[in-house]
């Protein structure tokens, strides 16, 4: 296809790499382009991506600097900017970006964002520079926010994974390795961080573990349920074995799918490609890309209300959670492959893909 594909961003890391990698597998070679390393031993998304650069010689990564942004030219060009971003980086996305006729912002919001930044970035990718809008949300009014933007003519990436997947090979082939189906000790899996978008539900549930947490007492409705519950540090769950933590997944039928800093959560992936059944929020729903039902492949959680949905969990028998099962499993080969992946992500890069 012969296409100049520029991907741009001020530092390196897992998204850009994932976006890079798709375009490889689409028989495209694009240019990787940051504005510099960090070097960071702390910044372990940095670190995993220089490692993955260093076995794999098809992407060549390069620096640039901001005076030199203006000499870049191609076909598509992909940029990501962050939410509060200020009038000199502004200024250097729009010189980047002149040199291509389709230009294409990835958005990034940290969970505080405020409501000036929002209406900042409303302002900006209603700019004829921008033709893909695209992010990872939390609060209910960047929610609104993404779907008028979707209803008009910006697309959606769709949730990717893990950064652990996405500049880790191994991880990747573990993680889409064919998943076992059947019984399942557990009835539920959580690992992760409590904060504050997460402590409310986390607490609840807290309170009725056991006190090794191998259990939790949903007496009166439905007795007491096995579970694995793991909750980490922030960033603790770096320090975790990969597979240590799959192999948690393919223990419980069920996996809570918690909203963290970011509206969607790698866990919905995750527990698809481990014949997992994921419970989420209905609203976020949309933005994962995949064709998720309540009741079939997934479990939808309703006016935020996590405790009713836990309960519901309990009550399902063995015949319907595996019948749930095995639909997250036609999920996973349909829809959750790399390759399904991949492609959606390039066609999207290229406006191909259907809104």
């Amino acid at each position: 296809m012969n296409i100049r594909i520029v991907i741009y961003g001020r530092f390196l890391e897992s998204r850009l790499l994932f976006l890079a990698k798709s375009c490889l597998l689409s028989k495209e070679n694009p240019s990787l382009i940051v504005q510099s390393l960090q070097n960071r031993l702390s910044d372990f998304d940095e670190q995993d991506c220089i490692k993955w650069l260093s076995k794999y010689h098809d992407i060549k990564l390069e620096t640039i600097d901001d005076a030199d942004l203006s000499s870049l030219s191609g076909d598509v060009c992909f940029v990501t900017l962050r939410g509060n971003f200020d009038n000199k980086e502004r200024d250097h996305i729009r010189s980047l970006m002149r040199g291509f006729p389709r230009r294409i912002g990835l958005l990034r919001f940290a969970n505080n964002s405020k409501s000036w930044q929002l209406k900042q970035i409303l302002s900006e990718i209603r700019k004829p520079y921008y033709s893909m809008f695209t992010e990872l949300w939390t609060e209910d009014s960047n929610l609104s926010l993404l779907r008028t933007c979707i209803k008009k003519s910006h697309r959606y990436f769709g949730a990717l994974p893990h950064q652990r997947c996405s500049a880790g090979q191994e991880n990747w082939d573990r993680l889409t390795s064919d998943a076992p189906l059947g019984q399942r000790p557990c009835l539920l899996a959580w690992a992760g961080s409590n904060n504050t978008n997460r402590e409310q539900t986390l607490d609840w549930i807290e309170t009725r573990l056991s006190h090794d947490k191998t259990s939790i007492d949903l007496n009166p409705v439905s007795g007491i349920h096995k579970v694995i519950w793991h909750n980490d540090l922030i960033g603790s769950c770096r320090q975790r074995d990969y597979a240590e933590y799959l192999r948690e997944h393919e223990s419980a039928w069920f996996c809570l799918c918690l909203p963290g800093h970011t509206g969607t959560t790698n866990r919905v992936l995750e527990a698809v490609l481990r014949s997992t059944i994921p419970v989420l929020k209905q609203e976020q729903v949309l933005f994962h890309s995949l064709p998720l039902h309540d009741g079939v492949n997934a479990i939808f959680v309703q006016n935020d209300n996590w405790v009713e949905a836990i309960y519901r969990i309990s009550r399902f028998s063995d015949a319907d959670k595996m019948s749930m099962q095995h639909a997250v499993k036609e999920l996973a080969n349909s829809s959750a492959r790399l390759s399904t992946i991949s492609s959606r992500l390039f066609e999207n890069l290229l406006g191909q893909a259907p809104q």
